[in-house]
């Protein structure tokens, strides 16, 4: 939801000035107090696909007949930039509400969306998101969600190709859909 709505739930609102330290002073404390530095621990990926699983799953792969590929570009990006092959256009506005953009349409309107496009959001096919950055999936994935698309509920695994089609798009070994070859 929005800031607007935070404070019509009663969500707590700092009404004080806040400095936050910056981290070298986090650090810097932590040296001269002889205290343990904080860390960061990085995790493999969670569900998250690489090129080489996409390569595996995109037509005309045999693989490809268990999977969905979905994209959330704006058409104009989808049809003019070009997309990886097989892959279906929702566009990412399609799934916001029209005069609140930070927030996402009901259930129900995300079910009509999806079905518009021929999607039953809770298939047992695994569905792979791509994008054009590995940001507006983010969308997509959250709206699949919110129609309860969950692998643990018998659908199929959601997955993330965060490569999208920066990566896809700039290698000159990967098939594509241009433009000029949609007319």
């Amino acid at each position: 939801g929005s800031f607007e709505e935070w404070v019509e739930a009663g969500g707590h609102i700092e009404a004080e000035h806040v400095t936050v330290p910056l981290a070298k002073d986090i650090l810097e404390r932590h040296r001269v107090g002889g205290e343990k530095s904080p860390s960061y621990n990085a995790r493999d990926p969670v569900d998250v696909v690489d090129m080489k699983e996409m390569l595996a799953v995109v037509p005309p792969s045999s693989a490809y007949d268990d999977v969905l590929l979905l994209d959330p570009r704006g058409s104009k990006s989808f049809l003019g930039n070009g997309h990886i092959p097989g892959s279906l256009n929702i566009p990412y506005a399609s799934l916001l509400e029209p005069n609140n953009t930070l927030k996402l349409k009901s259930k129900e309107e995300l079910l009509d969306v999806f079905a518009e496009a021929g999607i039953d959001a809770k298939t047992n096919k695994k569905i792979i998101c791509t994008c054009g950055s590995g940001v507006s999936v983010c969308h997509l994935v959250l709206a699949l969600e919110e129609c309860g698309r969950d692998d643990s509920m018998g659908c199929g695994r959601t997955l993330i190709y965060d490569g999208s089609w920066n990566e896809w798009g700039s290698d000159q070994n990967t098939p594509k859909t241009l433009p000029s070859d949609d007319k």
